[in-house]
Protein backbone atom coordinates (compact mmCIF):
# COMPACT_ATOMS: atom_id res chain seq x y z
CA UNK A 1 0.00 0.00 0.00
CA UNK A 2 0.90 3.54 -0.66
CA UNK A 3 1.16 5.84 2.07
CA UNK A 4 -1.01 8.67 0.62
CA UNK A 5 -0.50 11.60 4.26
CA UNK A 6 0.20 11.54 8.03
CA UNK A 7 -1.17 13.62 10.57
CA UNK A 8 0.06 13.54 14.41
CA UNK A 9 -2.11 10.46 15.13
CA UNK A 10 -2.49 8.47 12.08
CA UNK A 11 -1.19 7.55 8.17
CA UNK A 12 -3.90 6.93 5.46
CA UNK A 13 -3.01 5.02 2.91
CA UNK A 14 -4.06 4.12 -0.53
CA UNK A 15 -5.31 0.57 -1.24
CA UNK A 16 -7.42 1.20 -4.42
CA UNK A 17 -10.25 -0.46 -3.12
CA UNK A 18 -13.34 1.05 -2.84
CA UNK A 19 -14.08 2.22 0.76
CA UNK A 20 -16.51 4.88 2.72
CA UNK A 21 -15.20 3.50 6.19
CA UNK A 22 -11.47 4.02 7.38
CA UNK A 23 -10.87 3.54 10.86
CA UNK A 24 -7.87 2.92 13.12
CA UNK A 25 -7.30 1.84 16.57
CA UNK A 26 -5.86 1.62 19.49
CA UNK A 27 -5.46 -1.01 21.70
CA UNK A 28 -4.55 -0.67 25.97
CA UNK A 29 -2.33 -3.95 26.67
CA UNK A 30 -1.81 -4.50 30.25
CA UNK A 31 1.06 -6.70 30.64
CA UNK A 32 1.51 -8.62 34.40
CA UNK A 33 5.27 -7.56 35.39
CA UNK A 34 5.82 -4.44 33.48
CA UNK A 35 7.10 -2.05 36.09
CA UNK A 36 9.75 -0.34 34.40
CA UNK A 37 11.13 1.78 31.00
CA UNK A 38 13.29 -0.56 29.88
CA UNK A 39 10.68 -3.46 30.37
CA UNK A 40 8.00 -1.17 28.70
CA UNK A 41 10.73 -0.61 25.99
CA UNK A 42 11.44 -4.12 25.22
CA UNK A 43 7.85 -5.47 24.83
CA UNK A 44 7.01 -2.11 22.69
CA UNK A 45 10.31 -2.91 20.48
CA UNK A 46 8.80 -6.75 20.46
CA UNK A 47 5.42 -5.49 18.95
CA UNK A 48 6.97 -2.75 16.77
CA UNK A 49 9.05 -5.67 14.87
CA UNK A 50 6.16 -7.82 14.59
CA UNK A 51 3.45 -4.80 13.09
CA UNK A 52 5.97 -2.73 11.27
CA UNK A 53 7.38 1.00 12.13
CA UNK A 54 3.88 2.58 11.47
CA UNK A 55 2.58 1.80 14.57
CA UNK A 56 3.04 4.67 17.47
CA UNK A 57 2.64 3.59 21.01
CA UNK A 58 1.74 4.98 24.30
CA UNK A 59 2.17 4.62 28.73
CA UNK A 60 -1.82 3.73 29.13
CA UNK A 61 -3.82 1.02 30.45
CA UNK A 62 -1.68 -0.19 33.42
CA UNK A 63 -3.40 -1.45 35.96
CA UNK A 64 -2.73 -1.40 39.91
CA UNK A 65 -1.52 -4.24 41.49
CA UNK A 66 -2.04 -4.30 45.02
CA UNK A 67 -0.17 -7.27 46.21
CA UNK A 68 3.13 -5.25 44.89
CA UNK A 69 1.79 -1.91 45.34
CA UNK A 70 2.89 -0.76 42.21
CA UNK A 71 0.62 0.21 39.19
CA UNK A 72 1.91 -1.41 35.87
CA UNK A 73 3.33 0.34 32.80
CA UNK A 74 0.33 -0.25 30.12
CA UNK A 75 1.15 0.09 26.39
CA UNK A 76 -1.43 1.59 23.70
CA UNK A 77 -0.77 0.33 20.47
CA UNK A 78 -1.98 3.12 17.94
CA UNK A 79 -2.40 1.31 14.26
CA UNK A 80 -2.54 3.34 11.26
CA UNK A 81 -5.98 4.17 9.23
CA UNK A 82 -7.22 1.57 7.28
CA UNK A 83 -10.63 -0.45 5.65
CA UNK A 84 -11.64 -2.88 7.81
CA UNK A 85 -9.86 -6.14 6.36
CA UNK A 86 -6.58 -4.81 6.83
CA UNK A 87 -7.50 -3.52 10.61
CA UNK A 88 -8.29 -7.13 11.16
CA UNK A 89 -5.10 -8.36 10.03
CA UNK A 90 -3.05 -5.73 12.41
CA UNK A 91 -5.02 -7.35 14.54
CA UNK A 92 -4.24 -10.65 14.78
CA UNK A 93 -0.87 -9.87 14.31
CA UNK A 94 -1.08 -8.10 17.52
CA UNK A 95 -2.55 -11.50 19.13
CA UNK A 96 0.65 -12.88 20.56
CA UNK A 97 0.81 -9.80 22.76
CA UNK A 98 -2.95 -9.52 23.79
CA UNK A 99 -3.10 -13.17 24.41
CA UNK A 100 -0.82 -12.88 27.48
CA UNK A 101 -2.64 -10.19 28.82
CA UNK A 102 -6.38 -11.64 30.24
CA UNK A 103 -5.95 -9.59 33.59
CA UNK A 104 -9.82 -9.31 33.70
CA UNK A 105 -10.99 -5.84 32.90
CA UNK A 106 -11.95 -4.77 36.09
CA UNK A 107 -11.43 -2.27 38.97
CA UNK A 108 -8.28 -3.01 38.91
CA UNK A 109 -7.90 -3.02 35.11
CA UNK A 110 -10.01 -0.16 32.98
CA UNK A 111 -7.76 -1.10 29.65
CA UNK A 112 -10.17 -0.62 26.09
CA UNK A 113 -9.86 -0.79 22.45
CA UNK A 114 -10.67 2.50 21.12
CA UNK A 115 -11.80 2.32 17.31
CA UNK A 116 -11.34 5.72 15.80
CA UNK A 117 -13.63 6.21 12.59
CA UNK A 118 -12.43 8.80 10.00
CA UNK A 119 -14.94 11.60 9.83
CA UNK A 120 -15.78 12.22 6.16
CA UNK A 121 -18.99 13.08 4.42
CA UNK A 122 -20.13 9.72 4.76
CA UNK A 123 -19.40 8.87 8.31
CA UNK A 124 -20.63 12.57 9.42
CA UNK A 125 -24.10 12.17 7.60
CA UNK A 126 -24.56 8.92 9.77
CA UNK A 127 -23.25 10.65 12.90
CA UNK A 128 -26.82 12.02 14.49
CA UNK A 129 -28.13 8.15 14.22
CA UNK A 130 -25.08 6.95 15.83
CA UNK A 131 -24.77 9.45 18.70
CA UNK A 132 -28.51 8.76 19.52
CA UNK A 133 -28.63 4.99 19.31
CA UNK A 134 -25.35 4.73 21.37
CA UNK A 135 -25.94 7.34 24.24
CA UNK A 136 -29.66 6.24 24.51
CA UNK A 137 -29.99 4.64 28.36
CA UNK A 138 -32.35 2.69 26.62
CA UNK A 139 -29.93 0.68 25.54
CA UNK A 140 -27.56 0.61 28.61
CA UNK A 141 -27.90 -3.51 29.81
CA UNK A 142 -27.27 -4.15 26.07
CA UNK A 143 -24.65 -2.30 25.31
CA UNK A 144 -23.06 -3.07 28.70
CA UNK A 145 -23.31 -7.03 27.54
CA UNK A 146 -21.76 -6.65 24.67
CA UNK A 147 -19.15 -3.85 25.56
CA UNK A 148 -16.87 -6.84 27.51
CA UNK A 149 -16.13 -4.71 30.43
CA UNK A 150 -17.05 -4.66 33.98
CA UNK A 151 -19.51 -2.33 35.16
CA UNK A 152 -17.10 -0.15 36.96
CA UNK A 153 -15.09 -0.03 33.72
CA UNK A 154 -18.10 0.39 31.62
CA UNK A 155 -19.46 2.99 33.56
CA UNK A 156 -16.28 5.20 33.66
CA UNK A 157 -14.26 4.82 30.71
CA UNK A 158 -17.71 4.31 28.13
CA UNK A 159 -19.72 6.66 29.63
CA UNK A 160 -23.86 7.40 28.40
CA UNK A 161 -24.09 10.64 28.98
CA UNK A 162 -24.67 12.73 25.93
CA UNK A 163 -22.18 15.82 27.62
CA UNK A 164 -19.48 13.16 27.38
CA UNK A 165 -20.19 13.13 23.62
CA UNK A 166 -19.39 16.39 22.06
CA UNK A 167 -15.98 17.48 23.94
CA UNK A 168 -14.62 15.15 26.39
CA UNK A 169 -12.59 11.48 26.15
CA UNK A 170 -15.01 9.36 28.27
CA UNK A 171 -18.20 8.79 26.18
CA UNK A 172 -19.00 5.43 24.78
CA UNK A 173 -18.51 7.03 21.56
CA UNK A 174 -17.09 10.77 20.99
CA UNK A 175 -17.27 13.62 18.74
CA UNK A 176 -13.79 15.65 19.88
CA UNK A 177 -10.90 14.72 18.22
CA UNK A 178 -10.64 16.92 14.47
CA UNK A 179 -10.14 14.25 12.65
CA UNK A 180 -12.30 10.87 13.54
CA UNK A 181 -14.86 9.47 16.12
CA UNK A 182 -13.84 7.29 18.79
CA UNK A 183 -15.86 4.32 19.94
CA UNK A 184 -14.67 3.34 23.26
CA UNK A 185 -16.95 0.79 24.01
CA UNK A 186 -15.20 -2.44 24.37
CA UNK A 187 -12.96 -3.49 27.30
CA UNK A 188 -9.68 -4.71 25.74
CA UNK A 189 -9.12 -8.72 25.38
CA UNK A 190 -8.23 -10.51 22.78
CA UNK A 191 -11.64 -12.46 21.32
CA UNK A 192 -13.36 -9.11 21.69
CA UNK A 193 -11.17 -7.25 19.45
CA UNK A 194 -12.28 -8.10 16.07
CA UNK A 195 -15.76 -7.94 17.15
CA UNK A 196 -14.85 -4.64 17.93
CA UNK A 197 -13.74 -3.62 14.55
CA UNK A 198 -16.76 -5.32 13.11
CA UNK A 199 -19.18 -2.65 15.00
CA UNK A 200 -17.42 -0.15 14.54
CA UNK A 201 -17.95 -0.59 10.65
CA UNK A 202 -20.89 -2.44 10.53
CA UNK A 203 -22.66 0.69 12.38
CA UNK A 204 -22.14 3.47 10.47
CA UNK A 205 -22.36 1.21 7.36
CA UNK A 206 -26.15 0.78 8.14
CA UNK A 207 -27.04 4.18 9.72
CA UNK A 208 -26.28 4.74 6.41
CA UNK A 209 -29.60 2.55 5.47
CA UNK A 210 -32.40 3.97 8.02
CA UNK A 211 -33.48 6.84 9.52
CA UNK A 212 -32.59 5.30 13.07
CA UNK A 213 -31.14 2.69 14.91
CA UNK A 214 -33.07 -0.07 16.37
CA UNK A 215 -30.88 -2.83 17.51
CA UNK A 216 -32.67 -6.04 16.85
CA UNK A 217 -33.19 -5.01 12.93
CA UNK A 218 -29.60 -4.13 13.12
CA UNK A 219 -28.09 -7.22 14.53
CA UNK A 220 -30.30 -9.00 11.64
CA UNK A 221 -28.34 -7.07 9.14
CA UNK A 222 -25.27 -7.84 10.12
CA UNK A 223 -26.33 -11.53 10.28
CA UNK A 224 -26.87 -11.10 6.55
CA UNK A 225 -23.52 -9.55 6.13
CA UNK A 226 -20.49 -12.31 5.73
CA UNK A 227 -17.78 -9.58 6.49
CA UNK A 228 -19.11 -9.30 9.82
CA UNK A 229 -19.28 -12.78 10.41
CA UNK A 230 -17.56 -12.70 13.77
CA UNK A 231 -19.53 -9.86 15.16
CA UNK A 232 -22.64 -11.94 14.42
CA UNK A 233 -21.12 -14.69 16.38
CA UNK A 234 -20.03 -12.49 19.20
CA UNK A 235 -23.29 -11.18 19.29
CA UNK A 236 -25.11 -14.08 19.86
CA UNK A 237 -22.97 -15.83 22.03
CA UNK A 238 -22.95 -12.22 24.34
CA UNK A 239 -26.68 -12.09 24.18
CA UNK A 240 -27.66 -15.75 24.55
CA UNK A 241 -29.91 -15.78 21.38
CA UNK A 242 -32.07 -18.58 20.36
CA UNK A 243 -30.76 -19.26 17.23
CA UNK A 244 -27.62 -21.43 18.38
CA UNK A 245 -25.99 -22.42 14.72
CA UNK A 246 -24.72 -18.79 14.99
CA UNK A 247 -22.60 -19.57 18.51
CA UNK A 248 -22.30 -23.35 19.15
CA UNK A 249 -18.81 -24.38 18.09
CA UNK A 250 -19.55 -27.24 16.19
CA UNK A 251 -21.17 -24.63 13.36
CA UNK A 252 -18.36 -23.44 12.27
CA UNK A 253 -19.55 -19.76 13.56
CA UNK A 254 -18.20 -19.52 16.93
CA UNK A 255 -16.11 -16.03 17.50
CA UNK A 256 -12.73 -17.59 17.67
CA UNK A 257 -13.66 -20.13 14.35
CA UNK A 258 -14.47 -17.02 12.55
CA UNK A 259 -11.30 -15.33 13.94
CA UNK A 260 -9.36 -18.35 12.43
CA UNK A 261 -11.51 -17.12 9.11
CA UNK A 262 -10.35 -14.15 9.24
CA UNK A 263 -6.30 -15.44 9.23
CA UNK A 264 -7.18 -15.00 5.02
CA UNK A 265 -6.02 -11.67 3.74
CA UNK A 266 -9.02 -11.21 1.59
CA UNK A 267 -10.23 -8.04 -0.02
CA UNK A 268 -13.80 -9.27 0.30
CA UNK A 269 -14.01 -7.79 3.85
CA UNK A 270 -13.77 -4.05 2.22
CA UNK A 271 -17.07 -4.85 0.62
CA UNK A 272 -19.82 -1.51 1.06
CA UNK A 273 -23.36 -0.65 1.15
Amino acid sequence: MKKLASTTSFSIYDTHIPCKILMGWEYEIDIPGIYTKDRWVKEKTAIQKRLGNEFQFRTDGGHYDQSLGMTTCGIEVCSPVAPLYVLKQWAIQLKPFTDKTEVHNGPLNNGGIHVNISKTDFTNAQWPKIKAFLHNPIHYDLLFKLSDRSSQSFNHNARQTLIECESRKYGIITASKSYAYELRMFGAHSDTFLPALEFADALFRYAATVADIKPDEFFSWVDQHKEYQILAAYIHQKLNHNDSSLHHPSSGNSVNTQAAKANTWSPAYSSVA
